[in-house]
């Protein structure tokens, strides 16, 4: 059996969740209807950085979530030490210190969907002077960062 050409428009996730049946008295499952609960909102996760002063740190804000079709990311609070470009659909997001910052700086953000906000997660980033060792998640790539 073929499903009708409209139907495969709809999005996979759609297609796969239980049925929900409005009215059916009280949710409880026993007047032989499927029952579920609306899926929860996104959840932003924090995340922390080492970069170089004068680099530039690229990267994508970590979140859950389930509607790809609607979600948006919203910063906050900006970082108070650089500048911060964040592409809202996909989270995408470029930093880059002032010049001659060195030292800590942040910024917190959000994401939203068809089904709620997410909390507020905080980007944490270090900036070095050059000459400094910036340790790495792989041994291998760990180092001393040598001037320009």
């Amino acid at each position: 059996m073929s499903l009708p050409r409209h139907t495969l428009r709809w999005p996979i996730w759609l297609l796969c969740m239980p049925l929900v049946v409005a009215g059916c008295g009280g949710g409880s499952g026993h007047d032989g209807h499927v029952h579920s609960a609306p899926p929860p909102p996104p959840i932003a996760f924090d995340s922390a950085y080492a970069m170089l002063a004068g680099d530039r740190l690229d990267s994508v804000l970590d979140a859950t979530r389930i509607d790809f079709a609607t979600s948006d990311f919203l910063v906050e609070l900006a970082p108070a030490h650089g500048l911060l470009f964040v592409d809202a659909f996909s989270g995408d997001f470029t930093y880059i210190p002032d010049d001659g910052f060195i030292g800590g700086d942040d910024f917190f953000w959000d994401c939203a969907d068809a089904f709620g906000v997410s909390n507020v997660a905080r980007v944490t980033i270090d900036v070095y002077p050059w000459g400094v060792a910036l340790s790495t998640s792989s041994p291998s790539d760990a180092g001393l960062i040598c001037r320009r």
